[in-house]
């Protein structure tokens, strides 16, 4: 039967993949927001074109049919900028999710870094006593009728 073994490593890597995960997921969320926001925002100049093609100017002329294609438009215009806006809301809630996420996982991964250096320091304290234990007994065993600090 094998025999259980923790290793630090192998949870370190693991807390260290999943932030980087996160950070990937996190970076598409964000550039999905920026397109939308660039998509509302070229929407916005198109709406306000429209609204010039039928705004009163000295001496024009409107038919109907024309007045009603630009209000057709300005009428999509308006759909497509609704559903843009529904959807980034959606984004920014995500996005608010993946944060906290990220933060968690962020702050649990360098928990565990700060846990491996102090592991690390007591390890190298443990082996300085250890080299200074055996310099002492090696001075002591060539030195004859030296007091012993055991």
């Amino acid at each position: 039967m094998k025999r259980f073994c923790f290793s630090l490593e192998r949870v370190r890597r693991l807390r260290a993949f999943r932030v980087r995960e996160l950070e990937v997921e996190l970076s598409k969320v964000l550039a999905e927001y920026g397109s939308i926001d660039t998509q509302i925002r070229s929407i916005a100049g198109e709406y306000r074109a429209r609204m010039q093609d039928v705004a009163p100017k000295r001496g024009a002329v409107f038919s109907a049919a024309s007045v009603s294609a630009v209000q057709d438009q300005i009428d999509v215009l308006q759909l497509r900028r609704e559903q843009l806006l529904h959807k980034q809301a959606h984004l920014s809630f995500t996005l608010e999710q993946l944060r906290e996420r990220y933060a968690h996982a962020r702050r649990a991964h360098e928990a565990l870094l700060m846990l491996e250096e102090k592991e690390k320091t007591r390890w190298r304290e443990q082996r300085l006593r250890a080299e200074d234990r055996a310099c002492d007994d090696l001075v002591s065993a060539r030195v004859p009728g030296a007091p012993s600090k055991h």
